[in-house]
């Protein structure tokens, strides 16, 4: 037997969703119409071998965790939260007696995720680190900007020598702002290369793709970072499943992380990962970027800014949704 809860703009759409993709042998259980015109919940069961008691059991069990006249609940399972940390944290927003739906769950979200901010200046070495692909180079170019215009002296160290045009991309930006760049091989380049340097207020090292799942990857990481003792940002981008996004975290924690900084804001539409990734990690939220332009690129987050943009994603993808199918 399989029970599955299906979220769409209409109970139409969510009953369609339930033939789609259980078949037409699916037991509705129940239904669910927001009284707020925002969408509707079907609960379907596909029975399989299980007698009826067991599967009134697991309908139990399905009902109590959906809580499906939840609007908090419903915003995180869009984003793709488990049911079982979308159910608790919903709880806690509801506990605290809040009618705003975004300060309730900023009221929760709040007590299990702390936030920060990238630096502009750091005694010691600051390391962006992340898996290929998440916008490491254009991070630690955001981060040089910043500091630049704040008056601080910043030089830009890169270990990543070996992708193709990775250096030239820094050399490009780094010049425009008048930022020192060293490329540096191995990790007794990057200690010499950090030994010239006497006038920065912040060091910034660029590093290649790091594949978490590869121990050789991470112990090569883990390497550059102890040979310097530095400071290391991970840099994720938002969106992805969150299980995968959660154990890579944790595994870069592992190997040193102490924050973790949100890319890609603005080409993804679920963000659950964000949060089951600062969970899993145990780091706090170093602001976000939801531009490729490095200007002004670097946004702060907080437990309402964050809730407010899962609230309004969730809302506004299920209206036009719904108005695509009226049309």
């Amino acid at each position: 037997m399989r029970l599955r809860t299906f979220t769409a703009p209409t109970l139409d759409d969510a009953i369609t969703l339930v033939r789609d993709e259980l078949g037409e042998e699916a037991v509705i259980v129940s239904t669910y119409q927001s009284r707020r015109g925002r969408g509707a919940q079907v609960t379907a069961a596909l029975e399989e071998s299980e007698d009826d008691g067991a599967l009134a059991h697991t309908i139990a069990i399905e009902e109590a965790q959906a809580e499906p006249d939840d609007e908090i609940a419903q915003v995180l399972r869009f984003h793709r939260l488990d049911d079982a940390l979308a159910h608790r944290i919903a709880n806690e927003a509801r506990a605290l007696g809040r009618d705003d739906t975004v300060l309730a769950l900023a009221g929760a979200l709040g007590t299990h995720l702390s936030f920060t901010k990238l630096p502009s200046q750091s005694e010691m070495p600051v390391m962006v680190i992340g898996p290929p692909g998440v916008g490491k180079s254009v991070t630690v170019i955001k981060i040089a900007a910043r500091a630049v215009l704040e008056g601080r002296r910043v030089h830009v160290l890169t270990t990543d020598t070996v992708r193709s045009g990775a250096y030239e991309q820094l050399a490009a930006m780094t010049g425009m702002m008048d930022v020192p760049l060293r490329a540096t091989e191995t990790p007794d380049d990057l200690v010499a290369a950090l030994a010239d340097i006497d006038d920065a207020d912040l060091v910034l090292i660029d590093t290649p793709g790091c594949n978490p799942f590869s121990p050789s990857e991470i112990e090569d990481l883990k390497t550059f970072a102890s040979a310097v003792t530095a400071r290391q940002f991970l840099v994720l981008s938002a969106g992805g499943d969150a299980a995968d996004v959660a154990d890579a975290t944790a595994l870069f924690a592992a190997a040193g992380a102490e924050a973790l900084h949100v890319t890609r804001l603005d080409c993804a539409r679920r963000y659950g990962a964000i949060i089951a990734a600062a969970l899993s990690g145990g780091l706090p939220i170093a602001e976000a970027s939801a531009t490729p332009f490095i200007a002004n690129g670097l946004s702060s987050l907080n437990p309402v800014s964050l809730a407010r943009l899962l609230n309004e994603t969730a809302f506004k993808l299920a209206e036009r949704k719904a108005e695509r199918a009226a049309s």
